[in-house]
């Protein structure tokens, strides 16, 4: 089998060192060792060849990487790859390389079809830091208007960035909003001046996802 497309092999190293950047080392290296299968002409090869075509921005674009990634990780957290889910957090933080490259060819050749019809749809990028984006301006909206908030949203990351207000957030050394016992912590750093931080109240919230 031909390898990946140089394209294909500049996305996939792109997006391994944006994980890297955004705190998940994890990630990148099981992009690293995809990538790594589709220059040799393994099995990724095979998989993401229907993606050859696109150039690098066309990539980029399609968030080619991502779509086996996902698909691992979701079959990580279904439960129905206990041999994978061992060596993948919260099991180990540490990704043993070794060990996922011959699991992760094993997983593709032995459920390829699944991952054909997988990565040929756009990935599902559920990601609750983006709700740090929105914290300043529905708080200043509601300071302005005095008046409740309701939140419609296209894209709303499978509902999660409609619970904004349930998390906590750290504002570096501009203090801190949000509900004190929430489990999830959005933590940032904020330059300039702050934006207010009183209360809001959500009294509706709708939205729609793939």
């Amino acid at each position: 089998m031909s390898p990946i497309s140089d394209a294909l092999d500049r996305a996939f190293a792109v997006q391994s060192r944006g994980c890297v950047a955004l705190g998940s080392p994890f990630s990148a290296e099981v992009l690293e060792l995809m990538r790594e299968d589709g220059l040799a002409g393994g099995v990724m090869a095979r998989l993401m060849a229907p993606f050859n075509h696109l150039d690098f921005p066309g990539q980029m674009a399609a968030a080619t990487p991502l779509r086996p990634l996902g698909f691992v990780h979701d079959l990580v957290l279904s439960g129905s790859e206990p041999e994978l889910a061992a060596l993948y957090p919260p099991v180990t933080e540490v990704a043993d390389r070794a060990a996922l490259a011959p699991a992760l060819r094993r997983l593709f050749e032995s459920r390829f079809a699944e991952a054909q019809a997988f990565v040929s749809s756009p990935p599902q990028t559920n990601e609750v830091r983006r709700t740090l984006c929105l914290l300043g301006g529905f708080t200043t909206i509601a300071q302005e208007t005095g008046l409740p908030l309701r939140l419609f949203e296209i894209g709303a990351s499978a509902g999660l960035n409609l619970n904004w207000d349930r998390f906590q957030y750290r504002l570096g050394d501009q203090g801190r909003w949000g509900d004190p016992q929430s489990p999830v912590m959005i933590d940032g750093d904020w330059e300039g001046a702050p934006p207010p931080l009183g209360p809001v109240t959500v009294e509706g919230r709708k939205g729609c996802d793939i």
